[in-house]
């Protein structure tokens, strides 16, 4: 199962009583793990309620930044698996390699959530918890703002490497010539005469066999020969004198012979080569570069958003449950099959808490008139952490 609540309800009569009963109530239907929050300061009542509304701004924000960098590691991957092979990389295949890479400072994302852990180092736990939330989204401002610079520079290769693979893997009527032809298949050095490149579709062979010859004068005799086929199309050479190249490419198009514009420079071909060999490197390091770049920046990323988690679960229990604290916070892990049950226990057990929110046989909580309360709401404090999207190689 992939998502997980973090869960509040008053510690009474005491906090290890609050935990038992949870355990005792949900043992069947979920898991529960430790939520230790350290005592954060507050601030004012009403700092706090406009907190409550940052937060949740701020927990969608942290959300996206995991969830860009992730499909940033998927496209890495997915480009240099299909480097590798003809096929596209497939789901399942491209899914493992995901989890290989991505995890949360080397531990797996069930594991982090499971046994949660508030982060001193980067986040001071006797700090007011606006500037905490403030220092969080910067955090997370600087790692998208990263991920877009790094997006554009690798995606401006692979487009340009994409480009020149539509040219080499194109029908002869668009890709390029380059690699196609040889020196031999041309007569150069001439002022006189100029070989040309003529794209001619298979059912024609024999009419363009025939014609060439005679669609205007000055052809050079039995000058042309198939070069190169693909499905559609046969690639041949023919040798005029220039003075009438472009009459014949006139009239060969008339008879649905399509002249390709090609020089042969021997300077251009070795420049081609020199640019896709460059590119190709380039696209190699910017892989390894960006993926290590990713690894760390998804450990950032997934943490920070989860602290944004922590923190809305420590401010809506001080606005729900008052001061000074007393409040139990827990991660229940439901098992797949008992979703339901385990919300409808848990309404079950803190409904003493509800008020004014009625709730029905199912677990939802449903909207009393008058309360205004939307309709996920619970009589205990609760987020969900979902993270099916991080485990799909489709994110």
């Amino acid at each position: 199962m992939t998502e997980f609540w973090l869960v509040s309800a008053p510690g009474a009569p005491t906090r290890t009583a609050a935990r038992k009963a949870l355990d005792e109530r949900i043992r069947e239907f979920a898991s529960t793990h430790d939520l230790r929050i350290p005592e954060l300061k507050v601030g004012t009542l009403d700092a706090l309620v406009q907190l409550s509304e940052d937060l949740s701004k701020f927990d969608t924000f942290g959300e996206s930044v995991a969830n860009k960098v992730y499909q940033f590691q998927s496209d890495i991957l997915q480009t240099e698996m299909e480097g590798k092979s003809a096929d596209k990389a497939k789901p399942a295949e491209l899914k493992d390699k995901l989890a290989e890479i991505l995890n949360v400072y080397g531990r797996t994302l069930d594991s982090y959530l499971t046994k949660f852990e508030w982060d001193s180092q980067k986040y001071n736990g006797a700090g007011f918890v606006k500037d905490i939330s403030t220092e969080i989204t910067q955090r997370l401002s600087g790692i998208e703002s990263e991920l877009k610079a790094r997006v554009q520079a690798f995606n401006k290769v692979k487009g340009s490497l994409q480009a020149i693979g539509r040219k080499a893997n194109g029908s002869l009527l668009i890709r390029s010539l380059h690699d196609v032809v040889k020196p031999e298949n041309f007569v150069l050095n001439s002022e006189f005469l100029v070989t040309l490149l003529v794209v001619v579709p298979k059912s024609l062979y024999q009419e363009w066999l025939g014609s060439y010859g005679s669609l205007c004068e000055l052809v050079v005799p039995k000058s042309s020969e198939l070069l190169s086929e693909d499905n559609e199309y046969g690639l041949f050479n023919v040798t005029v004198f220039r003075k009438i190249a472009q009459d014949f490419r006139n009239l060969a198009r008339e008879k649905k012979f399509i002249v390709r514009e090609f020089e042969f420079v021997q300077e251009d071909i070795q420049a081609q080569k020199a640019e896709l060999s460059t590119l190709q490197s380039d696209m190699t390091k910017k892989m390894a570069q960006s993926s290590a770049w990713c690894k760390s920046a998804f450990s950032d990323s997934f943490s920070a958003w989860v602290h944004l988690k922590v923190l809305r679960v420590f401010v809506e229990s001080v606005l729900r449950y008052g001061l000074p604290i007393n409040f139990e916070t827990v991660v229940v892990h439901p098992q797949k099959k008992s979703v339901r049950t385990a919300r409808k226990t848990l309404q079950q057990l803190y409904a003493h808490l509800d008020g004014g929110v009625s709730t029905d046989t199912s677990g939802k909580s449903v909207e009393v008139a008058g309360v205004g309360v939307s309709h996920d709401y619970h009589p205990y404090v609760t987020f969900t952490v979902d993270i099916t999207h991080f485990l799909s190689s489709s994110a």
